[in-house]
């Protein structure tokens, strides 16, 4: 979720003529490597400064829907709420859990995922786009969505 929070800070300081650079030790065999998986640079600002190197492929475009356990980062329109990707995001859910009921399962998801990313375009005051992404750790029988 700290990838959505910094993304989403990032642009905003770019919208506001900031200069912003991200610093990468290890390139991609780090931080930057996850990033690239989960779409964080498909939505970072062009003219963000990222050291050593920007990743010249996506990841996310290269791997995208073939973990089952990561939805990648979705941007949210500031200015038109797309029931399109809620419907993807509840289906997408239901299918990384097991439920009993699942047709009440995919209801509560959808009105769910509705209010929070709708929220992102009704109440977030900003012309830049919000973003999320959710990632199922089973291990510990965890979803963590992140919007931001």
């Amino acid at each position: 979720d700290a990838a959505v929070k910094i993304l989403s800070l990032v642009n905003q300081l770019k919208y506001s003529n900031k200069h912003v650079s991200l610093i990468f030790k290890e390139a991609t065999n780090g931080t930057m490597g996850y990033l690239s998986r989960v779409g964080f640079f498909d939505y970072l600002e062009g003219t963000v400064e990222v050291l050593p190197f920007k990743p010249s492929t996506s990841r996310a475009d290269t791997f995208r829907g073939k973990n089952s356990d990561l939805i990648e980062l979705v941007d949210i329109s500031s200015s038109d709420f797309d029931r399109n990707i809620v419907l993807r995001l509840s289906n997408d859910l239901l299918d990384k859990v097991n439920v009993d009921n699942p047709n009440a399962f995919k209801t509560a998801t959808y009105t769910f995922l509705s209010e929070l990313i709708g929220n992102v375009s009704r109440h977030g005051r900003s012309d830049l786009n919000g973003y999320m992404a959710l990632q199922t750790y089973r291990s510990s029988n965890r979803i963590t969505i992140a919007v931001s």
